[in-house]
């Protein structure tokens, strides 16, 4: 007999609560605190994009405003000297205007106001007489203001006055009010002006500014090893560390990058309105970590006292809770073991005392049902089958009362219907063997007729087969001779279309010697005018005579040609006309053959069509009938196998019948 309990360790309902509560909470929180985490960062890095955005345009725009400034002031001088009425300017009153600005500028980064006039001359705001082979034409400055022809600013060069000094250029073309330059006004600044602007930035977490030129000169940099000295400029392209702010130099937003020092930082850069120069903010990468991890700190140990705390308290609040439930488990093993004489003393009003209720209560009902049950089984047991239930069964165990039912009642059913059945499977099956005997005969006279009809279908269908043969290739040869027709048609309107164009031909010429013939008389009337006019100047027209009297005899003989010809002509286009005529009637008659020999063709298509359905018809009927054949074969093979097993099954029935009458069915009154 199996025993149902087992003898697994077993764990605490509790424990295993407590367990799950600890697992869902540890999991929320952890949920929590990677939310917390990743909000904690997004805040942390948006706060620090905004800070290095809001640091790089504020000193863009410082640059900008101070460039800008500088600008206009120049801009301003310029239109002073322009001012000047050209036949009042002279070169003392140019210098005048840009000593004064370059005075007023030495404070602010200005190194020098100047004018450079078409003429090549150079006036210098602080003084400067350039060398004998200086050539301001041949200037940068110049060049490229002059070809803007608009405002220009160069990239960093070494000054000329001193040769040590860094600066820079801004340049503006001088035009008079009808348009002709009359030169440049410039002015250097220098680069340590920029580079205060720059420099201005001071920042403890590490975080920096740098400042590139067009051509990435270092026009600044915190590490001073790298940034433009006097006499002296610096490019990324000299230093291999810092190769990188090339690529990054035209892409916007944030950049992660290995600076000089080997450390990641983040890069931003922008572009300064007038120079296009590029200034870059640095912001070290650590100081965010460092930010991030302070906060998860914090973080992760409020989360841990809050889940401790959580943790206590809900086992405390379980244990509490399902004390009661060790009572209800001590009877369940009872009734597991077999013991359903046991019940629980219910002291508590809750969900838990109305469970510890319908645990005795259903322990009391499954001991009454057992009980009938194995009361009914023993009954059954000793061949007695008028049986019937005393006890009530309720929801699912109804049907327990229903199988006992059917039981009884399928059971003398049954008993009496397999005696009644062996009878007559005794009686059919001989029934049985003597008409599959009679099938298996009939069955092999019809195969045999099927295979002579077979044969008689399989010659007929040969000769389908022959017929569609001939009336394709009937159908092929027509086809051609219908190409050949096809072919002469065409030749033969392309005859009629050439000797239509030969007719009119023939009438064109026909107008032209028409024409010829016209020529000739006016020429005879003439040759005879002539003659006269010869006459009457008597001895001084006698040379003239003789060249008319030729005259007329061409006329003559050209009319005559004409006439010949004309005849001819005419003769050519009645012949044509008959051709023409001739040609008609034969592409008439090409035609009408053509389309005789397209019915013909479309009959000779239709019948061989007809032909090869009719062979692919019979093929499938031969292949129909072939079926037919092996279902006959295979029908009295089975009829000769069903004689046979209907002998056997005779000898079981008899069998049967001797097992049945064992049984003592109930007499039901």
């Amino acid at each position: 007999m199996h025993k149902y309990h087992t003898t697994q360790k077993q764990h605490s309902l509790v424990s295993s609560i407590a367990y799950f509560i600890s697992i869902i909470m540890v999991l929320s929180i952890s949920v929590i605190f990677l939310s917390n985490y990743i909000t904690t960062k997004e805040l942390i890095t948006n706060s620090m994009q905004k800070t290095m955005e809001y640091t790089l345009n504020y000193y863009e725009k410082s640059i900008n405003d101070w460039l800008s400034l500088r600008i206009a002031q120049i801009d301003s001088v310029g239109n002073s000297v322009l001012s000047i009425p050209s036949e009042l300017r002279s070169e003392q009153q140019l210098f005048e205007l840009v000593e004064q600005s370059t005075n007023y500028g030495a404070d602010f980064g200005v190194v020098s106001d100047y004018v450079v006039l078409t003429t090549g001359k150079m006036i210098s705001g602080d003084g400067w007489i350039p060398d004998e082979d200086f050539n301001a034409l041949e200037r940068d400055y110049y060049i490229n203001t002059v070809e803007k022809d608009g405002l220009y600013i160069s990239t960093p060069y070494i000054d000329a006055t001193d040769g040590i000094s860094i600066v820079i250029t801004i340049a503006m073309p001088l035009k008079e009010n009808d348009g002709q330059l009359y030169g440049i006004i410039a002015r250097d600044l220098s680069i340590n002006a920029i580079k205060d602007i720059v420099s201005n930035y001071h920042a403890t977490d590490g975080s920096y500014l740098y400042l590139l030129d067009n051509d990435n000169n270092i026009l600044f940099h915190q590490n001073s090893d790298y940034q433009t000295t006097d006499a002296q400029t610096t490019n990324t392209n000299d230093f291999s560390e810092l190769h990188f702010l090339n690529d990054i130099t035209n892409i916007s937003g944030i950049q992660l990058c290995k600076d000089y020092d080997g450390k990641e930082k983040y890069f931003i850069t922008a572009k300064e309105e007038n120079t296009n120069w590029t200034i870059g903010f640095v912001y070290p990468k650590n100081i965010i970590s460092q930010q991030l991890l302070h906060q998860i700190v914090i973080n992760l140990f409020v989360f841990i006292i809050a889940l401790a705390i959580s943790i206590l308290l809900s086992v405390k609040m379980l244990f509490n809770r399902l004390r009661p439930l060790k009572e209800i488990i001590n009877v369940a093993k009872q009734i597991e073991k077999g013991n359903l004489h046991t019940s629980i003393s219910s002291k508590y009003y809750d969900e838990i005392g109305v469970l510890a209720q319908t645990f005795s209560n259903t322990a009391q009902y499954l001991n009454d049902m057992i009980k009938e049950i194995s009361a009914i089984l023993t009954q059954i047991s000793n061949s007695n089958l008028n049986i019937h239930t005393k006890q009530n069964y309720y929801g699912e165990f109804s049907q327990i009362e229903m199988a006992f039912y059917y039981i009884t009642e399928n059971m003398n059913h049954i008993i009496q219907q397999i005696a009644h059945s062996s009878f007559q499977v005794s009686y059919s099956s001989s029934e049985l063997s003597n008409n599959a005997q009679l099938l298996s005969q009939g069955a092999a006279e019809q195969s045999v007729q099927i295979d002579t009809l077979v044969n008689h279908i399989n010659q007929i269908t040969e000769n389908i087969k022959q017929s569609a043969q001939q009336c394709k290739l009937a159908s092929e040869l027509t086809q051609s001779m219908s190409k050949k027709l096809n072919q002469d048609n065409r030749h033969m309107e392309q005859m009629i279309s050439a000797m239509s164009h030969i007719y009119t031909c023939s009438q064109e010429i026909e107008k032209i010697v028409q024409t010829i013939e016209d020529i000739a008389l006016q020429t005879n009337i003439l040759s005879l005018n002539a003659s006269i006019e010869a006459v009457k100047a008597g001895c001084y027209g006698k040379g003239f005579a003789v060249v008319a009297e030729e005259v007329r005899n061409l006329a003559e003989k050209s009319a005559e040609a004409a006439k010949n010809t004309r005849i001819l002509i005419e003769n050519s286009i009645i012949a044509v006309d008959n051709g023409v005529s001739i040609a008609d009637s034969t592409a008439k008659s090409l035609n009408e053959t053509l389309k005789d020999t397209n019915t013909v063709v479309n009959n000779i298509k239709f019948v061989s069509k007809s032909y090869s359905a009719q062979y692919a018809d019979m093929k499938e009927i031969t292949n129909n009938i072939q079926q037919i054949s092996n279902i006959v074969q295979t029908n009295s093979e089975t009829a000769q196998q069903c004689a046979t097993t209907s002998k056997e099954l005779s000898n079981e029935a008899e069998n049967m019948k001797t097992l049945v009458n064992q049984f003592h069915l109930i007499d039901k009154q």
